[in-house]
């Protein structure tokens, strides 16, 4: 494909999650010509220290000088006046004031660059400002919809979606509800792609024979994921006689009340919960673990979407244990390659990592079952290709 890519993002390098950098990475060894437009200004990501590599080919909306901002509003106000003038006048529509005082400084530096396509990550922001763009330029856009876009922030989802050549979603829940709530929308524009995993960098053979990490949990430290029943179920545990060592990788709101329920539950010795980490640490601490454990809840009907780190512990051969809510039954098949619990049921949540610890036999089959399932359906690689693809089936609108 000849044809470059801009890549519309809120931020970049901060506030990238790694799936979308990674995702960029893999595009780029294909041989396709990237380029980074960034709504907001640069930050530091420690998940992506090479990122200084992508500088040259990055754009940071609005970072110009007022006088060359002010040239390019005045070449799109001569050169597209109805475009420009409709642009201001419905600026609710199309973003906020914020996203039209940068959309012409874009569309023109989309313009030199002779990007053929655009493909915004996120249906906030970044989709606003491509669907901008897309008025003064013609340049066609796609975008990829999460879960948090479509069931937490649909303001404008629906004009948006319309206006997308195509809609990427990586659940086949976000799928159907999108297909269900706005068919005249996007009927014959969604993709379903999952996020995947590299293979590579997640792998078994990985693996430490010293496994003295018990449990393994990582995430955001906030309610959703649901650690607190992770607790509440380490100390069912206790109550048992059974008192297995805990890692928490992660931080969020709920770390004082975590760790408060850890020490009244007396585990202080056997629960240690940590900061962040890059992801090649992760795959390290994976490696010394025996099990990873997720108990989401869902709140409000919200569904989750598909923990990426789910499938890292997989990829490493890991038995996973999570909630039965939408739609991590998509990535887990119940006793086969993971097990599901009811969501905030601490005692099931027991019950299910007594088994994986106490049973090796099963513990191995559930893991080499987890490896196969990555392996056949979560892919990084395969998904990327498959990205490249559709791109190249999306002709770029006449200028």
């Amino acid at each position: 494909m000849n044809k470059k890519i801009a890549y519309i993002l809120g931020g970049f390098p901060q506030d990238t999650p790694t799936f979308i950098y990674h995702e960029i990475e893999g595009l780029a060894k294909l041989g396709i010509d990237l380029r980074i437009v960034s709504l907001h200004p640069m930050g530091v990501n420690e998940n992506h220290l090479d990122y200084k590599k992508w500088l040259p080919k990055t754009c940071y909306a609005g970072s110009l000088n007022f006088i060359s901002m002010f040239y390019c509003h005045v070449h799109f106000a001569f050169t597209k006046p109805m475009q420009y003038i409709n642009l201001f006048a419905h600026y609710r529509a199309f973003g906020g004031k914020r996203v039209c005082w940068v959309a012409p400084h874009v569309a023109y530096y989309i313009k030199k660059e002779r990007v053929g396509h655009m493909h915004a990550h996120f249906a906030w922001s970044a989709a606003d400002l491509a669907r901008a763009v897309t008025k003064l330029t013609g340049i066609r856009y796609s975008m990829t919809a999460h879960q948090s876009d479509i069931h937490r922030l649909p303001e404008r989802l629906e004009e948006k979606m319309c206006e997308a050549a195509k809609v990427f979603t990586c659940t086949k829940g976000n799928a159907e509800f999108l297909l269900k709530e706005y068919p005249e929308s996007v009927t014959g524009k969604i993709e379903k792609i999952f996020h995947g995993v590299d293979l590579n960098q997640f792998s078994p053979l990985l693996n430490n024979k010293n496994r003295d990490i018990d449990i393994i949990s990582v995430g955001n430290l906030i309610e959703v994921k649901g650690f607190i029943y992770l607790v509440q179920a380490l100390i069912h545990l206790a109550s048992r006689g059974l008192k297995p060592r805990c890692l928490i990788v992660g931080d969020g709101p709920e770390k004082k009340r975590l760790l408060k329920s850890i020490e009244k539950g007396g585990l202080q010795d056997n629960v240690t919960i940590i900061g962040k980490m890059p992801q090649a640490k992760l795959a390290a601490l994976y490696s010394k673990s025996r099990m990873f454990v997720l108990p989401c809840v869902e709140i409000n009907g919200a569904p989750h979407g598909i923990p990426n780190v789910l499938t890292e512990a997989m990829a490493m051969g890991l038995p996973v244990v999570s909630a039965d809510v939408p739609h991590i039954p998509e990535l887990i098949e119940n006793g086969k390659d993971g097990i599901l619990v009811s969501d905030k049921d601490p005692e099931a949540l027991a019950g299910a990592i007594q088994m994986i610890l106490t049973n090796r036999e099963k513990r191995t089959a559930i893991g080499k079952s987890a490896r196969k399932k990555i392996e056949r359906k979560f892919n990084a690689h395969a998904h990327i290709q498959t990205i490249a693809e559709i791109f190249g089936r999306i002709d770029q609108y006449a200028d």
